[in-house]
């Protein structure tokens, strides 16, 4: 018995830091909190995808900012048209200028945008990928907490 492979759909997402705080955006569907980011494009980098999706999200451009690699994350495949495809995410630490504030870019997806300091972060609050990533920023940045 063969099994096809499944190609897992590759996607950004970043955690914008300044001052000690990460920026949340909460989705209007879910009311759930998550981190700016999205689908890679095409041939599209990974810089250019993050860059891209914090501009459409929240309004900042990434600029000359380094993107620092906290970790990957894969969804489980589940074969039912109610759940998301596979997919693979790059979680990334990226600082912005301290004062920039932050929009809600695509009002039809999200609702609010929140700096909030990690450790008053909710974590009922967060989906399978958000809480991925604030784990991984916990491990390798503790002192954030």
């Amino acid at each position: 018995m063969t099994t096809e492979p499944i190609y897992k759909i590759p996607c950004v997402s970043l955690l914008p830091f300044r001052m000690g705080e990460v920026l949340m955006l909460r989705k209007r569907e879910t009311k759930r909190w998550e981190f700016p980011g999205g689908k890679q494009e095409g041939y599209e980098t990974t810089r250019g995808c993050a860059a891209r999706e914090l501009l459409e999200e929240t309004g900042i451009e990434l600029g000359d900012s380094s993107l620092h690699l906290l970790g990957t994350w894969e969804n489980e495949f589940r074969r039912s048209p109610r759940r998301l495809p596979p997919y693979i995410c790059q979680f990334y630490l990226t600082r912005v200028r301290d004062g920039q504030e932050a929009i809600v870019g695509e009002p039809d997806k999200f609702d609010g945008a929140e700096w909030v300091r990690p450790e008053l972060i909710v974590t009922s609050t967060l989906q399978g990928p958000a809480l991925a990533a604030l784990e991984m920023l916990e491990q390798k940045h503790p002192y954030m907490f």
